[in-house]
Parts: C-alpha cells; structure tokens; sequence
C-alpha cells in the first residue's frame, strides 16, 4: 500500500517491533489493531478513488451532453447544473409538458372524428390511425 501515510505506518510498525511484550497476547492484539487500520485506510482510499472516478464520469457525461447536443440558448440555462440526470429530468419536463399541450388537443380531435366502422378493415383502419401527428 504506497499512499502519503504508508512511511508514518512503517514507521509505526518498526516502532512496534521494538517493545518488548511480556505475553504473546499483546503482542497478537496489536498486530491485530494494526492490520485493522490498515485495511481500513487501504479501502478508505480505494472509495475515495471510486468517488473521484464516478465525479469525472459525470463531468464528462454533462460536458457532453451540455457541448454536443444542447441548442446554444438551453446551454446557458443549464450550464451550472452538475448532475446530468438533473439536467435530463428538468429538460424531460420541459418538453413533454410542451408536447402534450399542443398534440394532445389536435390528435384527440382526429381521434373523435375516427370511426372504426367507416373502414372496409382494420388494416385501411390502422394506416389512417398511424398517419396522425
């Protein structure tokens, strides 16, 4: 395990080494208190490391998103957002509340006016209904 504490733990542990115990069970007691810390310290700094790899992913996937396939105006408005997924669900938001107040109305109104009955059959039926917005 390099990292910026491995020298102070070597040190420690040399330091260790030199104390002299009167029992085994000490001395077993702090090897086991030792080996203790040091896993912990050991996947301490693997989930930092997974932190810091999970931070750059999201950068990158708002960068991407932000640079590739937003209109210059919705750049602006979601520039310090951080979060993609935030960035996606507010735009989902956006527009769909914006799609479904202009096609809902016209598309119920083709609709209605539909009769299933007016057509020879389903299939002539089913070509008319896909032809709508």
């Amino acid at each position: 395990m390099e990292g910026p504490h491995s020298n102070r733990i070597k040190h420690i542990i040399d330091l260790v080494d030199l104390i002299p115990f009167h029992a085994d069970s000490q001395r077993n007691i702090l090897d086991e208190k030792i080996t203790h810390v040091l896993k912990s310290k050991a996947a301490n700094e693997k989930l930092r490391e997974e932190e810091e790899a999970e931070a750059k992913k999201k950068a990158h996937e708002r960068d991407c998103l932000a640079c590739l396939h937003l209109h210059g105006d919705l750049k602006m408005n979601y520039l310090e957002e951080r979060n993609p997924a935030v960035i996606w669900k507010s735009l989902r938001l956006r527009f769909d509340t914006a799609r479904k107040q202009t096609l809902l109305p016209l598309v119920s109104d083709e609709w209605s006016k539909l009769c299933f009955y007016n057509y020879k059959n389903v299939t002539e039926f089913a070509s008319v209904l896909y032809s709508l917005k």
